[in-house]
C-alpha cells in the first residue's frame, strides 16, 4: 500500500502535468503520464512496451479520464504497484483503444493516397500552450535513456519586463568561478518563460550555448536520471532543472536527499551550466536541508508583472486560446480574471489568469457557447444553474424543506445578497447561519437543500459532529497536529485540507454548542477573514463557502407551555425570544456576534406533518418503483401516518420511524410487489392486486 507522502506526491506530480497537457485538473490520463517515467518497468509490464507512448498520444488529443478525487481514490484504495496500475489500466483501455483504432483509420486512408507518408501518433502537431511556457523540441542528440529529460529551450525576445533578470541570469552563467543561479517565484510568475529570454542571451554571445529544459515532470524523484542527464552532457550548454522543490519533496516532511547531494555536485560539471527554478515559498527550506547547495547559489527572483503589462500578455494569451478552441474571449472575462489570487490558486498572474480563460473558453466550447463569458468560470460564477434572487433560492428550498418559512425566508434573504456580490466584506464566508430549534425540524435538511442549490449537490456538504470536538487537542483534526505527532501525514482528513480541496461548498458545524471553547475561538478566524491555517502553513480560503451550525439550545425552554391564554403566533413568539435568550446565555458573544443570522426553527405543526408525510411516501413510492414495485395508496394512508407520527418533541424523524414500522413493514411481508394499500379498522392494510 502506498504511504501517504507518496500518494501526495503523485498527486502534485499530475498536477504538474496538467500545466505541460492541459486540463482544467489533474486527471487518471495525467497520473498514468507520470506513472510511466515513476514506475517504467512495472508500467512496461502492464501497459506493455507501448503503454507510455499510448498515454501521451490520449494526452494530447485532450483525452482527461477522472479527476483529483478518481486519483486519490485509486492511490489509496490500498493495493501495490501493480494493482494500482491494472486498475488504472481498465479504466484508460476503452479511450486507448477508441484513440488507436481512429489512429489506424487515419492511417488506412492516408496510405491510399500517392506519396503519402504512414501517420503516426507522435507527429501529430501539439496544441499550443496557452500558458507562458516554453514549447520546443526534444534534443535528439541526446543519447535515448535521457533524450526524454531534456527540451530544448527556443530563444524568446518577447518577453516583458525581465530585461534585469535574464542580464542578471546570464551573468551567472557566465563567470569564470562557477555559481549556479536559482529563479525564484510563484508558479505561475513566468519562471520557465525566461529560459526563453536566456536562450536569446546565450545565443548572442560570442561562443553560443544551447538551453535545455529538464522537465521535474518527467524524472523519477531519485538521483538516477539527473545523474545520468550530467553525465550524458558532453558538449557545452545550459541545463535548467525546473521545479526542484517537487523534484526533492521540499513541501513534504521528508525532503529527497539523495536529488540534494546529487544536485550540490553538479557546480564542477565540465561541461554543462546549470540553472535551477524553485518556488520562493520552499527555498527557506532548501536552505535548511542542503547548505552546501545553496552556497553555490545565486537568487534570481521574478517580480510581478505590471498592470499594463498583464494586460499586454493576456491580449497575446487570449488570441492563441480563441484560436485553440474556436470560441470568443468575452471582455468581462478578463477583468474578472485579472482578478487577485485567492487563498485556494497555486499558481499567480499571469499565468493565473491565462488559466482562468483557458478554463472558461474550454466550458464554453465543450458546452457549445461560440463566446466564452463570465459564467464559463467555475468559481466565480454559478452561472444558469444558481439562483439569483431570494424569492427563487426561497421557491426552491421551501420544495425541500417543509413547515419552515420563516427560516427559508432569513437564509434565502442573506444568500442572495452574497450571490449578488453585495456584501460589504466578500472575503467572509458567503453565509454564516446559526440554526436552533428543537430536533427533528428541518436543520440539517436546509443545510442539505442549501448545498444542493447553490452548488449543484449534496455532496459539497461537509459534516462535522462536534460533539467529536469537546476537547481541546480534538483541534488538530480540524488544522492537523504538528510534525511528528499521529495524523500529520494524513492532510487529507483536515478540515482545512478539505476546504482547499472543495472551496464551494456548505461546512455544516452540528450541535455547535457540543464543541471546545478552543474550537469556537478557532472558528472566529474563519468567520471574521474567512481564512484558516493548517500546521503546514497552508492557507485554506472560505470565502466561497456557506457556514451551518446547528444547535437545540432553547429547545427545552421554548417547549414549556407559556401561563394564561393566547394565540399560536403569539407562543412562537415567545418560544423564538426564549430560544434566542438561550442561546445569548450559553454561547460567546463574539462568536454569536460574527453569525450573519440566528436563524430560529419552530416546532412542526399537524399540517407540516402531513406534508412531509405525503412528500416521503411519494419518495419511497419512486424508489421503490426502481426495484420493481408497484405500490398504490389514497389520502387516508397519508393522514394515516401523520397522525400516528406527529410528536411535536421529535418532529419529523417519528414521522420517518412510523412510516417504516407501519407502511414499510407491511411490504416486507407482501408475497407480491403489485399492492394496494388503505385504511381499515383504524389500521392500515395491504391487498395484492393479483
Amino acid at each position: 500500500m502506498l504511504s501517504t507522502s507518496e500518494v501526495d506526491y503523485l498527486v502534485d506530480a499530475a498536477c504538474s502535468s496538467v500545466k505541460r497537457f492541459g486540463g482544467d485538473e489533474p486527471t487518471l490520463s495525467h497520473l498514468a503520464y507520470v506513472l510511466s517515467s515513476r514506475w517504467n518497468k512495472q508500467f512496461a509490464e502492464v501497459f506493455g512496451e507501448d503503454g507510455a507512448e499510448d498515454v501521451q498520444f490520449l494526452l494530447r488529443r485532450k483525452e482527461f479520464v477522472g479527476d483529483e478525487s478518481d486519483i486519490r481514490k485509486l492511490l489509496t484504495q490500498g493495493g501495490d504497484e501493480a494493482a494500482v496500475l491494472s486498475e488504472l489500466r481498465t479504466r484508460l483501455l476503452d479511450r486507448i483503444q477508441a484513440a488507436t483504432s481512429e489512429l489506424a483509420t487515419a492511417d488506412s486512408a492516408t496510405g491510399d493516397a500517392p506519396n503519402a507518408e504512414p501517420a503516426d501518433r507522435h507527429s501529430e502537431s501539439q496544441p499550443t500552450s496557452v500558458e507562458p511556457e516554453l514549447s520546443g523540441a526534444t534534443g535528439a542528440e541526446w543519447p535515448e535513456r535521457t533524450r526524454r529529460f531534456v527540451t530544448v529551450v527556443e530563444p524568446r525576445d518577447d518577453l516583458l519586463a525581465r530585461a534585469g533578470a535574464i542580464t542578471q541570469l546570464a551573468s551567472v552563467l557566465m563567470r569564470t568561478r562557477r555559481r549556479i543561479p536559482v529563479i525564484l517565484g510563484a508558479p505561475g510568475s513566468g519562471r520557465t518563460s525566461l529560459l526563453g529570454g536566456l536562450a536569446q542571451a546565450c545565443a548572442s554571445q560570442a561562443q553560443p550555448l544551447p538551453v535545455y529544459r529538464v522537465d521535474a515532470d518527467a524524472l523519477v524523484a531519485d538521483a538516477g536520471p539527473i545523474l545520468r542527464i550530467f553525465q550524458d552532457c558532453e558538449t557545452p550548454a545550459v541545463l535548467a532543472i525546473d521545479d526542484i522543490d517537487r523534484l526533492a519533496a521540499l513541501d513534504s516532511a521528508h525532503p529527497n536527499f539523495e536529488v540534494l547531494r546529487a544536485l550540490s555536485g553538479i557546480v564542477a560539471h565540465p561541461y554543462a551550466r546549470t540553472v535551477l527554478i524553485c518556488n520562493s515559498r520552499y527555498y527557506r527550506r532548501l536552505e535548511m536541508h542542503a547548505e552546501a547547495l545553496v552556497d553555490q547559489l545565486v537568487p534570481v527572483r521574478i517580480d510581478a508583472l505590471a498592470e499594463g503589462e498583464l494586460d499586454t500578455v493576456l491580449d497575446r494569451a487570449i488570441k492563441v486560446v480563441e484560436l485553440e478552441h474556436g470560441v470568443t474571449v468575452a471582455a468581462g472575462l478578463k477583468t474578472l480574471a485579472r482578478l487577485p489570487a485567492r487563498a485556494n490558486d497555486r499558481t499567480v498572474h499571469p499565468g493565473l489568469a491565462i488559466d482562468r480563460i483557458d478554463a472558461a473558453a474550454s466550458r464554453a466550447r465543450v458546452v457549445g457557447d461560440g463566446k466564452a463569458d463570465v459564467q464559463h468560470l467555475a468559481g466565480f460564477s454559478a452561472g444558469g444553474t444558481t439562483p439569483s434572487g431570494a424569492e427563487h433560492l426561497s421557491a426552491r428550498l421551501g420544495r425541500r424543506v417543509l413547515g419552515q418559512p420563516g427560516a427559508i425566508e432569513s437564509v434565502s434573504a442573506r444568500l442572495a445578497l452574497t450571490l449578488a456580490r453585495l456584501d460589504l466584506r466578500p472575503e467572509r464566508p458567503d453565509g454564516v447561519f446559526l440554526f436552533v430549534g428543537p430536533t427533528g425540524v428541518g436543520k440539517t435538511e436546509l443545510a442539505r437543500g442549501v448545498a444542493a442549490t447553490l452548488f449543484g449537490s449534496e455532496d459539497r456538504l461537509i459534516r462535522l459532529d462536534m460533539s467529536e470536538y469537546a476537547h481541546d487537542w480534538a483541534l488538530s483534526r480540524l488544522v492537523g497536529p504538528m510534525p511528528g505527532f499521529v495524523g500529520s501525514t494524513e492532510p487529507e482528513t483536515w478540515l482545512t485540507t478539505r476546504v482547499a480541496q472543495m472551496p464551494e461548498c456548505v461546512v455544516l458545524l452540528d450541535e455547535i454548542e457540543k464543541a471546545h471553547r478552543v474550537v469556537w475561538n478557532t472558528f472566529l478566524q474563519v468567520f471574521d477573514a474567512g481564512r484558516l491555517t493548517d500546521s503546514r502553513g497552508t492557507t485554506a480560503d472560505f470565502s466561497s463557502t456557506v457556514i451551518v451550525m446547528t444547535s437545540n439550545l432553547g429547545a427545552a425552554a421554548a417547549a414549556a407551555p407559556a401561563l394564561g391564554f393566547g394565540e399560536r403566533s403569539g407562543d412562537l413568539d415567545r418560544a423564538r425570544e426564549r430560544t434566542t435568550r438561550a442561546v445569548k446565555d450559553a454561547m460567546a458573544p463574539e462568536l454569536v456576534n460574527r453569525v450573519d443570522e440566528l436563524v430560529v426553527f419552530d416546532p412542526l405543526s399537524m399540517a407540516a406533518i402531513t406534508d412531509i408525510a405525503a412528500a416521503e411516501l411519494a419518495r419511497a413510492q419512486e424508489r421503490l418503483a426502481e426495484l420493481g414495485w408497484c405500490i398504490r395508496y389514497d389520502r387516508d394512508v397519508v393522514d394515516y401516518l401523520a397522525n400516528t407520527g406527529y410528536d411535536p418533541a421529535y418532529g419529523a424523524r417519528h414521522l420517518h420511524r412510523n412510516i417504516e414500522r407501519t407502511f414499510l413493514s407491511l411490504l416486507a411481508r407482501s408475497a407480491s410487489r403489485d399492492v394496494a394499500i388503505g385504511v381499515a379498522g383504524g389500521e392500515l392494510m395491504i391487498e395484492s392486486a393479483d
